[in-house]
């Protein structure tokens, strides 16, 4: 388990998670809440690091947004930046997967005599990944257009509960390489990533309202998809500019 654990930093205080023997890493997500057991790639790392798995801005008991201090990316670096200081590290490494790589990359560039490296893992350089057709967000991709129905589907709040796990499932299933890799995420059990930790983060909850828990977390999904479809969609706009 990890000791839990608040920090008060210059920008609000932040709720972190420490584990392990070694230099100091930071471990994060966007858009998710951390607890006590880490995550998979947080405990593999604890064997080598002393490891701050960090609930960011709006996630667990961390802070919320102001009028100064935003869920932006660049808001989320400056928060890091704010809690190592805090920890009166000079420098750490940053580690993260997906929105958590794309931070470990933006880290880099914005702050790179504060690391000594970045661990990062499903993440992209840039939107030219999606001119492949290997990838489902390639138009030329044979998947590109049912996943776009299915973030259509998604998207209208009349889709039943039922129908959206199956077009969630079936979504997931058309980006991973191994099919079976489907069914041993669902039977890990030791991971700290919350299981509602994207409807417990409260930078989503704000563009919400609605009381009802299960409504909620339909809806919630059709906003998840709107923002994945609009980022996209702006990709491949930015690539016939």
């Amino acid at each position: 388990m990890f000791r839990t654990s608040l920090i008060d930093t210059e920008r609000g205080q932040f709720e972190l998670f420490k584990k392990g023997k070694g230099p100091p890493l930071a471990f994060t997500h966007l858009y998710s809440e951390f607890n006590e057991k880490g995550r998979i790639m947080s405990q593999d790392l604890s064997e080598h690091y002393t490891v701050h798995v960090i609930n960011l801005r709006g996630a667990g008991r961390s802070v919320d947004q102001t009028d100064e201090y935003t869920y932006s990316m660049d808001d989320a670096i400056h928060d890091l930046e704010a809690i190592r200081e805090s920890l009166r590290f000079d420098e750490w490494t940053f580690s993260g997967y997906s929105t958590g790589g794309f931070l470990a990359l933006k880290y880099a560039v914005m702050c790179p005599g504060s690391l000594t490296k970045i661990i990062a893992g499903g993440l992209c350089a840039s939107y030219e990944y999606m001119e492949h057709p290997s990838t489902i967000y390639c138009k030329d991709s044979p998947s590109n257009q049912r996943m776009k129905e299915i973030f259509a589907e998604l998207r209208k709040p009349e889709t039943p509960r039922e129908e959206r796990i199956v077009l969630s499932k079936e979504w997931i299933m058309m980006s991973l390489y191994r099919k079976d890799a489907y069914y041993e995420l669902l039977n890990r059990k030791e991971s700290g990533r919350c299981p509602k930790s994207i409807t417990s983060h409260r930078c989503l909850k704000t563009m919400m309202s609605v009381k009802n828990g299960r409504k909620h977390r339909s809806k919630l999904i059709s906003i998840v998809a709107d923002m994945m479809h609009n980022a996209c969609m702006s990709s491949v706009r930015k690539q016939q500019i």
